[in-house]
């Protein structure tokens, strides 16, 4: 649970409250429906450690930023995002997407990585401010180094700054060449260096010069930091520690859903985006997509997302229904994939929990980590299956 002094969600997003005493009420009240779309993260290390059962890769850090796929399969989340734009006025559902009037992401390290190269369009077309929230994040399991976090307040930029420098690093790769054409190159039997095989003076006018490659990477760099600096990270409601330190109670992690759904409203935007993950979006529609409230078409729709996983970088657009609340708690109306989402080949939610279950918990005892033969007998036992 957030700590008791971490900002309430009316606090933080200032919901629509009652006039004062002697005052008209002049608010038009709450929105009675809101579009939200969930963008889930692009694959993390964590992701990739997970999936080779490398537990010193899953455990020497916290916080995982994403991989060099996930960095691939956010561009391309982009990429389909702008492809889309020209359809705004033909596609309510991408119009509400580009006009959205929030957008919220997770305050772990990899959302928010998703959020600046994924959608740097759509923030550099609204306000241009990425908002942290707490009830946000991942759902914490058993040994899950990857929600824990490393930074509150004003210590997230910078350090989303040192992963995102990581994740676009230059690189440079060089070449020889003369003023006019490469030279040629012969191989040296001792040192595997290469020397050159024409004439003193061209070994003299020799340069050193990036390839194209590196001056494409050194430009998509200056790009992304360009517009990360143009970005307005909100971190007041993460200002605190924010994380869970143990595996979250089934009824703490039940009122951060409805916390999270109420700042949702208290945001009094109509069109919000969410980047986050899936456990946490699993669990949303589990509990706000009823059956007999939610029409009877998302029935098996609820049934899917309640227990399959979005895939990486994969964005699902939900119609909330404030107006017929039961015990406050709004309905999930419909349900739309967007941008080529795939949710028929998602990985079954259970599948993942069962293998989370099962992965081996790595510890520290006496300086020496345990767990990792373990880890090496169970890889050999589904090996010989």
């Amino acid at each position: 649970a957030l700590p008791k002094e971490a900002p309430s969600p009316t606090d933080r997003f200032g919901a629509v409250h009652g006039a004062l005493p002697g005052e008209e009420e002049t608010s038009p009240g709450p929105l009675q429906q809101q579009y939200v779309f969930f963008v889930r993260h692009a694959e993390s290390r964590w992701n990739v450690a997970q999936q080779k059962k490398n537990i010193m890769s899953m455990y020497k850090e916290q916080d995982h930023g994403i991989s060099e796929r996930g960095k691939e399969q956010a561009e391309t989340l982009r990429r389909a995002i702008l492809a889309a734009s020209g359809s705004l006025d033909s596609d309510e559902w991408v119009s509400r997407f580009w006009h959205a009037g929030m957008i919220f992401t997770s305050p772990l390290t990899r959302a928010i990585q998703t959020s600046i190269i994924a959608l740097r369009d759509v923030l550099a077309s609204g306000k241009g401010e990425l908002v942290c929230i707490a009830s946000a994040r991942e759902k914490r399991e058993l040994g899950g180094a990857d929600t824990s976090g490393v930074a509150t307040g004003e210590q997230i930029r910078p350090h989303v700054q040192q992963e995102l420098d990581i994740l676009y690093s230059e690189h440079p790769h060089y070449e020889e060449a003369t003023p006019s054409d490469r030279m040629t190159t012969t191989p040296t039997p001792s040192s595997k260096v290469q020397t050159p095989s024409a004439s003193p003076l061209a070994e003299l006018t020799r340069k050193v010069r990036r390839t194209k490659t590196s001056e494409q990477r050194s430009l998509k760099r200056r790009s992304l930091l360009e517009a990360f600096g143009g970005i307005h990270l909100d971190v007041r409601d993460v200002e605190q520690k924010w994380w869970d330190s143990y595996v979250e109670a089934p009824t703490d992690f039940r009122d951060r859903l409805d916390e999270f759904m109420l700042q949702l409203r208290a945001s009094d935007e109509e069109n919000i985006i969410v980047v986050g993950h899936s456990l946490f979006f699993c669990a949303v529609f589990r509990t706000f997509l009823q059956q007999g409230r939610s029409p009877g078409n998302l029935v098996e729709l609820a049934k899917t997302l309640g227990k399959k996983k979005m895939p990486n970088c994969g964005v699902v657009g939900l119609r909330v229904d404030w107006r017929d609340e039961h015990d406050g708690k709004p309905t999930i109306q419909d349900v739309v994939p967007m941008f080529g989402t795939d949710l028929a080949h998602s990985p079954k939610l259970q599948d993942c929990l069962d293998k989370e279950e099962q992965a081996p918990q790595a510890t520290w005892v006496g300086g020496w980590l345990s767990g990792l033969g373990q880890g090496r007998a169970a890889s050999s036992a589904a090996a010989e299956k």
